[in-house]
């Protein structure tokens, strides 16, 4: 009875380690109960030239992304019916901001890449990068979805900081105080704004003298990143299509 007992206990114990920790040996690959997945599908690639690859896809993040459900989730349109229809927040915004604001500020988006894009890897050793997003009276949930999809769709380490930068919007109070307490929950944004108008490329040349990032990276402030987008950026010279990669 006391050696069934301690057998048991040893298979309890073995099994309990295989589940929390699955190593191969062959990739180091180690996979925990937190972001398996991740490890589960790396690739990792030494060229002829010496330089370290790797694949830089959040899959765990991709997951969540394809179970989203609800307006705009997938990117697909957004119903309207004619009571719905907003011509004014239209004409301000350039797009229906009526529609914006009743869709998820991190919907998800479908990977519209080819698919040898996928197959890519990029050099483990990026730099890092300081994103500026110049805005003149852009629409609330739009600026937040952009910087929403930055942080969420980018390696956390290759973000320095995301600049946003007020080129002296003068309509509405929810891009003056109301977005700088918004901005409190992520530490790596912060605000610069203008003292005049300024227009496009001078509101850049504000935000790019205050990077403190290796490289420079412009967005607009109605723009949605998808998967991926950062490391080929960062990488471009030193990408590298893995002949078996199969994701």
């Amino acid at each position: 009875m006391t050696l069934l007992w301690y057998q048991l206990t040893a298979w309890l114990i073995i099994l309990h380690a295989v589940r929390l920790i699955i190593c191969i040996n062959n990739n180091s690959l180690i996979a925990s109960s937190h972001g398996w997945l991740n490890q589960l599908r790396k690739v990792t690639q030494v060229g002829l030239d010496g330089v370290r690859r790797i694949d830089w896809h959040d899959y765990e993040a991709i997951r969540r992304d394809a179970a989203r459900m609800g307006n705009g989730e997938q990117g697909k349109p957004f119903p309207l019916t004619e009571n719905d229809r907003v011509d004014q927040a239209y004409r301000e915004n350039g797009f229906n901001i009526y529609v914006s604001d009743r869709i998820s500020l991190n919907r998800s988006l479908p990977d519209i890449r080819h698919e040898n894009c996928r197959q890519k890897l990029y050099a483990e050793k990026l730099p890092n990068t300081s994103i500026i997003i110049p805005f003149h009276n852009e629409g609330w949930s739009s600026l937040l979805r952009t910087v929403h999809s930055v942080l969420n769709r980018s390696p956390s380490r290759l973000i320095t900081e995301v600049i946003l930068v007020d080129d002296f919007s003068d309509k509405g109070t929810h891009l003056k105080v109301a977005l700088e307490e918004y901005m409190k929950r992520m530490p790596k944004v912060r605000i610069l704004r203008t003292k005049k108008r300024e227009g496009l490329i001078r509101t850049r040349l504000l935000g790019a003298a205050a990077a403190k990032g290796e490289v420079i990276t412009f967005l607009d402030s109605h723009c949605e990143a998808n998967v991926n987008w950062l490391p080929p950026l960062l990488g471009e010279k030193h990408a590298y299509t893995h002949p078996s990669s199969n994701h």
